[in-house]
């Protein structure tokens, strides 16, 4: 039988291509010794597992070694029962949670069989089997806990050496805005996690991170983290947060919800003025599951829905041109204390020295016959003034919308001889309404639809006790489309500026920039149609051979992604003042609504692709994982892992990716032969991935563990900066006007120029480095975990790793500093910038980290957890998956090391759970009944508490003499920090301590070298149940989310030199809701 999956399983592995699936990480492992009052092993000892939900029977055995180990088993609570002729049977009730390999031993006593049974309840359970770190979150905390937009993903913050990924950000890739999902941990970036649903990988494709689905929390069965030292079945250098749907048992429940959150109950946000953006929140739904047949049933369903429905006003103060500046009438600007004349472009002339100026239009007006129809077309479509003046006139107060269901079906089913399986699906619709600054005529709403299909099927088949098979398959498809609603009409062919609307995709206006006036028209980056899908496959097989626990298996990842994007594809028409300004003396001179309606630009660019691109990928993966349980003290962790990213960073079904070639400065397609892969990028073939780790049960309460491991990042690179980004698949064309020939510029009515020539100079290019490798992470840990009294284990752990080959980008055609013009000192004069993809990145993260868990006991549960660490890197995370090198030379890279955007030195982090000792059935009042129940009974306190340590930042130059078009830091000429008592929101650092560099020599004040303020923020969450009956229940639940409001400032203004400098003129996230005023939400739910 072996020999036969052994070949079934190559021939599997020969023709299919794999990623960092995890195998059986949804389920959890039940194995023990049984011995006697000797401590002599018992062999053959009938060892008897019951799933008390579902009644799902498994008969295994002991072998020689009195070592019993069961299949991957779904979470819930067991009895263990053991029974030998000659001994006293016994038993034990266990929780078994997701991806534990929990150890119950058994010592028999001497008797007969037949004596009754003593069900013994396991107490606190030592982890005495794997090195692994993890944090585990119970269904109840995952259900309970204060998180808010009720996202799964934010328990990761409460993690031990989990640091945010974005916490001041204020906005998000377009996979991200169902929910922030972005967390660093333990040195690894914030895009390596590899979030698990039902065993099946689900994130997003995007930007290599954000999530394909986000689960109904009410759905959800239990959460895991394990952040260091995953065995071999796992793959990916960060977190792997794994959670589950809940199965059907043999008794039927459900619940039904609905939370609420009303702006009227949030506070303002320590910066805001005004009156407060309405907001109207609703998340409802319900959870129904149980038995399909009788008590004996075989088989059981799930069946969830969740709606959301959102109003978020918004409030737009915009400048827009009154009525007589659309018929040429700029005399209002002549009644401005300071006030502004319109020059004409027709009168320029130049004088002796070669200084350009010009003549005003008699009384500030443009005489219609100048007027070019384009752009008097594209002025006419601004709204007229609501409110008094020339600045900020106009006034509007949409209100996004934001709705979404999502629809969950599962069926478990049990098979004769203990195999097992379950099918789940599931349908998510979202669709966003974004509305913009001058209403959806000028400036079209954009519609967001972020819809996602999961399908997972699996089946677990049990050969003998110790021969068991488990495969998988996962289907995900996530179509991001974020368009402008323009209804399709051709503004720009209508209003008369040809080349722009082509087809739908272009429909609309172009982004028409006006200086002096609110944009019109398009949204940069818009429309987007991006289409994921991943197709998986994984298969594993678990053998039990003497003291040998041995897991062998593959699994596949198919990624396709179908791309239409550009940032520019309708167009970029910015109108400044340099025609209708006085050149000899700009000051108070020119305006930008005067030159739309002359209808000539100061640039135009337009996007080109050649339609949608099809990116393929396919990341292999093979491993095997022995845990040799030496003695009954001592077990080792034995894995080797093999990585083989297939096409990375991805490769393009009618090969249209354009390799930038370093030896001959040209562009070249990846297909002619240059290049040996067809993604352009070298085969890395070398990713062995080793893993060791032991635990030795020191005593009966103390457990000492260490492991190591290699990791290798699978970040997806995202389409917009890799290989398809440049002409002839993509182009890019710019046209800029000369301020001195106003006749000479190309006008509205002319519309841009569209060139796919890639010889065409002053074009941007991208390239991977031709030794590119995969990056890899190194993590280690060692930690000592002791039971202490009150049901608590206190755990210390050093925790470390160490990057290499880290994704970065630079600009390899950086100018030397010097006079003259820029491109003359390129390395490639002919083009702009060279993006180049290496892996020269290296990072280090070294930690202390303490937790003290009590488990649900006694009406309370906790999870407190310490970090002290410091995490230093070569770059951080960037939006297009690497860290980008930038205000230092390219040629001494080794200066952009430094502090990691992550570096949170101090990190406190606590969660609890407490049911008041009061009312019926409580320590408290327990007889209690009628009213005196209904007010003092039935009340629970849940808290989350995050405090930790400011982020860094880096110290800029407001200029230099570089002369190259790029920033630089300030030169340090102190240390720059204030003492404690001494900061202030105008004030947060010393900027005596900074100044601008030195005449053509770039700024040495270092990177991410002063820190901001930190954060403390306390999350609550007030229940109280109502015993309807005695299976029904009503909870109704108030929510606080910073509940001291205490203000979470963000990083000050570090640029030199400004009115800003050191001041700190922002407060937390809206965006990301991690570090939000206080925001309170009431919910209603019924369980039964």
């Amino acid at each position: 039988m072996y020999c036969r999956i052994r070949s079934l399983t190559l021939a599997a592995c020969a023709i299919l291509s794999v990623s960092a699936l995890q195998a059986q990480i949804d389920t959890g492992v039940l194995s023990g010794t049984v011995s006697d009052n000797t401590e002599a092993v018992v062999p053959g000892a009938e060892v008897v597992v019951l799933n008390l939900g579902t009644n799902y029977r498994l008969e295994l055995s002991t072998n020689a070694n009195g070592l019993y180990v069961s299949p991957p088993l779904p979470a819930g609570r067991y009895q263990i029962s053991v029974a030998l002729e000659g001994f006293q049977p016994a038993a034990k009730q266990v929780e078994l949670n997701l991806a534990d390999r929990l150890a119950v031993d058994f010592t028999l006593e001497l008797g007969n069989v037949t004596e009754q049974v003593t069900v013994q309840a396991q107490g606190v359970s030592l982890q005495t089997e794997r090195a692994t770190l993890s944090t585990f979150r119970s269904e109840r905390e995952v259900r309970e806990l204060p998180v808010n937009d009720r996202n799964f993903a934010e328990l990761m913050r409460y993690t031990p050496g989990a640091a945010p990924g974005q916490a001041q950000k204020s906005n998000l890739a377009l996979s991200q805005q169902r929910g922030n999902t972005s967390s660093s941990v333990n040195g690894s970036s914030f895009a390596d996690n590899n979030f698990v649903v039902d065993g099946v990988q689900n994130n997003s494709t995007h930007q290599g991170w954000g999530l394909m689905l986000f689960p109904e929390v009410e759905a959800l069965d239990q959460y895991r983290v394990e952040t260091s030292t995953p065995d071999a079945r796992y793959g990916r250098s960060g977190a792997t947060v794994n959670v589950g749907y809940k199965s059907g048992t043999n008794q039927f429940h459900g619940t039904l919800f609905h939370f609420f959150r009303n702006s009227s109950l949030d506070a303002r946000n320590y910066f805001a003025t005004g009156e407060k953006p309405a907001l109207r929140r609703n998340f409802f739904g319900g959870v129904f599951s149980g038995p399909l047949g009788g008590k004996d049933a075989k088989t059981f369903f799930l069946v969830s829905y969740e709606g959301r429905r959102t109003r978020q006003a918004k409030t737009f103060l915009s400048d827009v041109p009154t009525p007589g500046m659309k018929n040429g009438d700029f005399t209002e600007l002549l009644g401005l204390s300071k006030a502004i004349t319109i020059y004409d472009p027709l009168t320029t002339v130049t004088d002796a020295s070669g200084k350009l100026s010009r003549t005003p239009f008699p009384n500030n007006m443009i005489p219609v016959g100048r007027f070019n129809t384009a752009g008097k077309n594209v002025i006419d479509h601004y709204p007229d003034p609501n409110r008094p003046g020339l600045a900020a006139n106009f006034l509007v107060n949409p209100s996004d919308v934001r709705d979404g269901d999502q629809y969950t079906v599962k069926v478990d089913r049990a098979f004769s001889g203990g195999s097992r399986g379950f099918l789940r699906f599931t349908q998510g619709d979202f669709d966003n309404i974004e509305t913009r600054e001058l209403g959806p005529s000028a400036t079209p709403s954009l519609l967001v639809a972020q819809p996602v299909y999961q399908a997972v099927p699996s089946y677990t088949h049990v050969f003998s006790p110790t021969t068991i098979n488990q495969t998988r398959l996962g289907v995900s498809y996530q179509p991001l489309d974020n368009v402008e609603m323009t209804g399709n009409v051709p503004l720009a062919e209508q209003y008369g500026i040809p080349g722009v609307n082509f087809d739908d995709f272009t429909s609309g206006l172009p982004a028409i920039s006006v200086s002096g006036l609110e944009t019109i028209g398009a949204k940069g980056c818009t429309p987007a149609v991006l289409h994921f899908t991943n197709y998986e496959v994984s298969n594993n097989t678990d053998l039990t051979r003497g003291n040998h626990s041995i897991s062998v298996g593959f699994g596949v990842v198919r990624r396709q992604s179908n791309v239409r994007q550009s940032c520019n594809s309708r167009g970029s028409f910015p109108f400044s003042t340099i025609f209708t300004n006085n050149p000899i003396s700009p000051g108070g001179t020119g305006f930008g609504a005067a030159e739309l309606l002359l209808g000539r630009p100061q640039r135009m660019t337009i996007d080109g692709t050649t339609g949608t691109l099809g990116l393929r990928r396919s990341d292999w993966g093979f491993y095997i994982q022995d845990d040799w349980k030496i003695k009954p003290k001592l077990t080792l962790n034995l894995g080797l892992r093999y990585e083989l990213p297939q096409d990375y960073p991805q490769s393009e079904v009618a090969d249209r990716l354009v390799q930038f070639d370093v030896d001959t400065g040209l562009p070249v397609p990846v297909r002619n032969g240059r290049f040996p892969e067809a993604s352009g990028v070298p085969l890395d073939r070398n990713n062995l991935a080793p893993r060791f780790g032991l635990a030795y049960r020191l005593t009966e309460k103390t457990v000492f563990r260490a492991g190591y491991g290699l990791y290798y990042s699978m970040v997806p690179v995202p389409v917009v900066s890799g290989l398809a980004s440049q002409p002839p698949v993509f182009s890019s064309t710019t046209v800029q006007a000369n301020q001195a020939d106003f006749l000479g510029a190309r006008a509205l009515t002319d519309g841009p120029l569209r060139v796919n020539d890639p010889s065409l100079p002053g074009q941007n290019r991208v390239a991977f480095a031709e030794d590119f490798q995969i990056p890899t992470i190194q993590q280690w840990n060692a930690a000592i975990q002791h039971e202490v009294p009150g049901g608590q284990t206190l755990t210390v752990a050093y925790v470390g790793s160490k990057g290499t080959h880290l994704l970065q980008t630079l600009n390899l055609n950086q100018a030397v500093p010097g006079d003259g013009a820029v491109d003359a000192r390129r390395r490639w004069p002919q083009h702009a910038t060279v993006t180049l993809f290496q892996s020269a990145g290296s990072s280090s993260y070294h930690s202390l980290q303490t937790t003290l868990n009590k488990r649900f006991a006694s009406g309370l549960n906790y999870n407190l957890a310490y970090t002290y660490s410091h995490f230093i890197d070569m770059g951080s995370q960037g939006g297009n998956g690497a860290a980008g090198i930038a205000q230092i030379p390219i040629t001494n890279q080794a200066l952009y090391k430094g502090n990691a955007d992550q570096d949170l030195r101090h990190q406190f982090r606590g969660t609890f759970q407490y049911d008041l000792p009061f009312g019926h059935g409580r320590p408290m009042l327990g007889s209690a009944t009628g009213p005196v129940d209904a007010i003092l009974g039935g009340w629970t306190l849940n808290g989350a508490i995050s405090i930790y340590t400011g982020f860094p930042y880096t110290v800029s130059a407001n200029s230099n003499t570089l002369n190259i078009g790029e920033g630089s830091w300030a030169d340090r000429i102190g240390n720059g920090t204030l003492p404690a008592d001494q900061r202030t929101l105008q004030h947060w650092f010393d900027d005596s301590a900074f100044q601008n560099p030195g005449f053509r020599v770039w700024g040495n004040g270092g990177r991410n070298t002063l820190f901001g303020p930190g954060t403390n923020q306390w999350d609550f969450s007030v229940f109280k149940n109502f015993q309807v009956r005695e299976s029904v229940r009503l909870q109704f639940r108030s929510e606080f989310f910073n509940f001291f409001n205490t203000p979470q400032f963000n990083n000050p203004n570090s640029t030199i030199g400004t009115a800003n400098t050191g001041r700190i003129t922002s407060a937390g996230s809206e965006t990301t809701l991690q570090r939000a005023q206080r925001q309170i939400q009431f919910a209603l739910k019924l369980m039964f």
